[in-house]
């Protein structure tokens, strides 16, 4: 019997394929990550859709999503350091 893979597996495959295909990074390994979407309905209502991962595929603790998030919007406020 074959399991189907879950969104957050291949998300997780996804971004970790992708960072160990970076020439800058020697050999790194995902930890955990967030990651936030939105979408809207045909009636025009919006709505933002938040997944958490460890490297197993597994839901972020709340307080560790946070704690992702909070560092996040802190990097988007700092302007890049060649300013």
């Amino acid at each position: 019997m074959m399991n189907k893979q879950s969104t957050r597996d291949k998300l997780v495959q996804l971004v970790q394929r992708e960072v160990l295909d970076d020439p800058e990074l020697e050999r790194p390994i995902l930890t955990g990550m967030v990651m936030v979407a939105e979408f809207v309905d045909t009636n025009g209502e919006r709505m933002l859709f938040k997944l958490s991962s460890n490297r197993d595929g597994e839901a972020l603790p709340h307080w560790t999503t946070l704690g992702f998030l909070h560092s996040a919007m802190g990097m988007v406020a700092e302007p890049p350091d060649e300013y």
